[in-house]
């Protein structure tokens, strides 16, 4: 990829697309590329789409340029996605990471527990899940703070468990 000319780009049906983000002090590209042609050299079961992602960050205060590639594999065909909805989908994977995964190990500690048998580590992660949506409900966009002002009584812990508490 990418094919030279109009035939084997008709040839291969390739597609090409390019996504910009700014933020953080920095521009971000991502330029998503695909053939359906090369869904038949995978050993993978029921592959859709082949998708090479690379991504060219700018940062802003220094100038610099890196890039890097990854390729990614999925069951959907061009028929129910576009590379454009692709790229949001690669995006939103972060957005479970950050809001789910690093509040758990940072916030709770959930990686410093030693709780490793039976049931005990299962119940705690619903315990932890259960208490960081009972904090964003009430609006609390960080869990800390919602941990700190909870500190301050128990009966707010308890209201915010639906407790009548005097």
């Amino acid at each position: 990829m990418p094919p030279k000319g109009t035939c084997e780009s008709e040839f291969w049906h390739y597609e090409t697309t390019a996504v910009h983000h700014r933020g953080h002090g920095r521009t971000e590209t991502h330029t998503l590329e695909s053939t359906p042609a090369l869904n038949h050299y995978l050993s993978f079961a029921d592959v859709g789409l082949v998708v090479r992602r690379t991504r060219t960050v700018l940062e802003h205060s220094t100038q610099e340029t890196s890039v890097s590639v990854e390729y990614l594999i999925t069951s959907l065909d061009r028929r129910r996605v576009n590379l454009e909805q692709i790229e949001q989908l690669r995006r939103g994977h972060w957005t479970i990471e950050n809001v789910v995964h690093y509040v758990r190990d940072v916030s709770f500690g959930e990686d410093r527990s030693q709780l490793r048998s039976g049931n005990a580590p299962q119940v705690m992660a619903a315990l932890r899940n259960a208490i960081a949506a009972l904090l964003r409900i009430e609006g609390w966009t960080t869990i800390p703070a919602g941990f700190r002002f909870c500190e301050r009584s128990p009966q707010i812990s308890l209201r915010l468990m639906g407790v009548i508490a005097t």
